[in-house]
C-alpha cells in the first residue's frame, strides 16, 4: 500500500503531541537513506528513525539503538552541524495532504545566534528523500541528491530552491480511493466519467467526511490482516477490508503501525542488499558444484559397468585357445550367466592373451575411478548441503555480525577462492558491537528453546550449550537449524516437543513463510550426537532418534 497522506497526517498528529521542546541530543545515519534522531523531550530521551529508502519509506519511533558507521556520511556530519542540540518547534505536513513532513528546528548558529532549519521528510516510495532547508527554502543538504540528468522535474543538490512538483502531490491512495466508494455504495471500478450527477455528490460527500475526521485528528491506527498476512496498513477504518478472511487489528498510535508493518520487510530488504556478495557468490558455486556431481554420477554409472571386462578376460584366458588370430569377436559360453552364450569383441591384431590383458587393464582402471568418483561425488554433495545450510542462514541474518559469521565459515570452507571472492570487511569494527546469539524462545512448559541462526551456531549449541540430557531437535535429511531445548534432566513434555520440532521445521529449507506444509523433524538426547571428522561446523550423525511430521511454526 501507498504510504498515502492521510497516514502522514496522522504521524504529524502523533509528532506533534510528544516531540515539540525536545532537544535533538543525537544525530545518526546507520543506513545510506536512513537517520536515527535521538530527542530528549521532558528528561525521556526517545528514539526517531526516518527511512528514505525507495521500497519501504517511514517514520516512527524505534524503541531499540541502532549501530552507525565509525565514519560518519557526510550528511549525518552536516546534519549535526546545523541541527545537533537543536530543539524541535513544531511539524507540519506539507499542504493538500502532501506526503511529506516537515520538522521545524530551532538552532543556534556558530555565532550563537538563533536561528530556524527546515528538515523535510518526503515518503513518496522512489522519490522518497530527507533534505535539510533554510526558512527561505535554499537546500543545505540531502540524503539523496538528484541532478538534472536524474530528473527534468527538479535538481536536489546544495543552493538549490526546495519545492514539490505538482505531479508528486497525492493525498489519497488507491486503497482510500476504493474506501470512499465503498462508503458511497458505488463499484470502484467504474470510471468517474461514467458515474451519474448523484453519485458524484455521495462521492464528495464522503470524501468530505473523510477530510473532516483528518481535520479534527480522528484517526484509528490499523493494519488489515488477510488471514496471518500483514496486507495493508491505514489510519483510519477500512470499511471495504472487513469481514471473511480480512482482520483488522487496531494499534494505539500510527507509528506503532507502521513500524510492525514495515520492520520486517525493511530488514529483510537491507540484508538482501548487504548479502548480495554472498548470494551472488553461493548462486555460482550451485551450479558449478552441481554440474560438477551431474557429471561425476554420469561417470560413475559408467565405471561401475566395469565387471564385464573383467568377465571378458576371464573367459577369453578360458576360452581364447581356440582362437586362430586375427577374429573380430569371440563368441563363447558364459558361465557366469547361466551358460548363455557372449560375444567377446576382439582386437584382431593382437592375440587371445593380450586382449584378455587389454580388458583386466580396463576392469582396473574403471575400478580405480569409481573409487575416486564416488568420493568425489560424496564431498560435492555435502558441499551442496553445506551450501544450502548457508542460504538458510542468509534468511535467518538480521544483521552485519550475523554476515560477518557467515562470511568467516565461507572463508574456512576455502569458497572464497574458488570463485571471485567476498567482499573484505572495510573499516573498524564497533567495540560495543556484540557477537550475533542464537534465536531464543521459552515453551509453553517454561523450557529454553535455543534457534542457531548459522552452523558456526550450531555448533556451538549442540556441544557447548546443550548438556548430555538435553533435546536437540533438526528437520530430517535437510539443510536447518540446530534446536536445542534446555531440560537438564527432566522429561520433556509433549507439547514442548510439538513446539521445539515446529521451530526445527521452520527454520530449515523446508520451512519459512514459502516452505512445505508438513517437514519430518528427527530429536534425540544430545548424547546421541556424534561429530563428523573433518567436516564442516554444525555437521554431525546419530544413529537413534525419535521422529515427527509437523506443520512448521515461528510462533510458539
Amino acid at each position: 500500500m501507498a504510504y498515502d497522506g492521510i497516514v502522514v497526517a496522522a504521524t504529524v498528529s502523533e509528532l506533534n503531541k510528544k516531540l515539540p521542546g525536545g532537544s535533538i541530543v543525537k544525530v545518526a545515519q546507520p543506513e545510506k537513506d536512513e537517520l536515527l534522531l535521538g530527542i530528549k523531550v521532558n528528561r525521556e530521551q526517545v528514539r526517531l528513525a526516518i527511512s528514505a529508502n525507495a521500497s519501504v519509506p517511514f517514520v516512527c519511533f524505534r524503541e531499540e539503538n541502532v549501530l552507525s558507521p565509525v565514519n560518519a556520511p557526510a550528511f549525518c556530519m552536516s546534519l549535526r552541524k546545523h541541527i545537533g542540540g537543536g530543539r524541535i518547534l513544531n511539524i507540519e505536513q506539507g499542504k493538500n495532504l502532501e506526503r511529506v513532513i516537515i520538522f521545524h528546528i530551532e538552532h543556534l548558529d556558530e555565532m550563537g545566534d538563533r536561528g530556524e532549519k527546515l528538515l523535510i521528510v518526503e515518503l513518496m516510495g522512489k522519490h522518497s528523500n530527507i533534505i535539510l532547508a533554510r526558512p527561505d527554502m535554499s537546500i543545505i543538504d540531502s540524503i539523496k541528491h538528484v541532478t538534472a540528468l536524474q530528473s527534468s522535474l527538479r535538481e536536489v543538490l546544495p543552493g538549490r530552491t526546495y519545492f514539490l512538483p505538482e505531479t508528486k502531490h497525492q493525498g489519497f491512495g488507491k486503497v482510500m480511493d476504493e474506501e470512499i466508494a465503498y462508503r458511497a455504495g458505488i463499484d470502484s471500478r467504474i470510471p468517474y466519467e461514467e458515474l451519474s450527477v448523484e453519485e458524484r455528490g455521495r462521492l464528495e460527500t464522503e470524501r468530505n467526511k473523510l477530510l473532516s475526521g483528518v481535520d479534527a485528528q480522528r484517526f484509528s491506527p490499523n493494519i488489515i490482516y488477510d488471514g496471518d498476512r500483514a496486507m495493508e496498513f491505514s489510519a483510519v477504518e477500512l470499511s471495504s477490508l472487513t469481514g471473511g478472511t480480512y482482520t483488522a487489528v487496531y494499534e494505539e498510535s500510527m507509528t506503532a503501525v507502521v513500524k510492525k508493518y514495515y520492520e520486517k520487510r525493511e530488514l529483510q530488504n537491507r540484508m538482501r542488499a548487504k548479502s548480495e556478495d554472498i548470494r551472488l557468490l553461493l548462486k555460482n558455486l550451485t551450479e558449478r558444484t552441481s554440474k560438477k556431481l551431474d557429471l561425476q554420477e554420469k561417470q560413475y554409472m559408467e565405471a561401475e559397468k566395469r565387471d564385464i571386462y573383467k568377465v571378458y578376460g576371464e573367459l577369453l584366458n578360458v576360452y581364447g585357445y581356440g582362437l586362430s588370430g586375427g577374429e573380430k569377436e569371440l563368441i563363447c559360453e558364459n558361465y557366469y550367466d547361466e551358460n548363455r552364450e557372449i560375444r567377446i569383441p576382439l582386437d584382431p591384431t593382437k592375440s587371445a592373451s593380450d586382449n584378455a590383458k587389454r580388458y583386466f587393464d580396463k576392469y582396473q582402471k574403471l575400478k580405480r575411478s569409481s573409487e575416486a568418483l564416488r568420493q568425489q561425488i560424496t564431498e560435492n554433495r555435502n558441499m551442496l548441503y553445506h551450501l544450502d545450510s548457508i542460504k538458510n542462514a542468509l534468511l535467518l541474518s538480521e544483521n552485519e555480525a550475523d554476515l560477518r559469521e557467515i562470511r568467516r565459515e565461507m572463508a574456512e570452507a576455502g569458497y572464497v577462492k574458488a570463485s571471485s571472492g567476498l567482499r573484505q570487511e572495510k573499516g573498524k569494527i564497533r567495540k560495543e558491537e556484540k557477537k550475533s546469539d542464537p534465536l531464543h524462545f521459552v515453551s509453553s512448559d517454561g523450557f529454553d528453546i535455543y534457534v542457531g541462526r548459522n552452523n558456526a551456531q550450531n555448533e556451538d549449541l549442540s556441544f557447548k550449550v546443550a548438556s548430555p540430557d538435553d533435546w536437540w531437535f533438526h528437520a530430517k535429511k535437510i539443510p536447518g537449524s540446530h534446536v536445542i531445548v534446555k531440560t537438564g534432566k527432566e522429561d520433556i513434555p509433549d507439547k514442548t516437543v510439538l513446539e521445539a520440532a515446529a521451530l526445527a521445521a521452520y527454520y530449515s529449507k523446508a520451512g519459512g513463510e514459502n516452505g512445505t506444509s508438513y517437514v519430518e523433524v528427527d530429536y534425540v538426547k544430545r548424547r546421541e550426537l556424534k561429530k563428523v571428522p573433518g567436516a564442516m561446523k554444525g555437521f554431525v550423525i546419530y544413529h537413534t532418534n525419535y521422529s515427527i511430521l509437523i506443520e512448521p511454526k515461528s510462533d510458539i
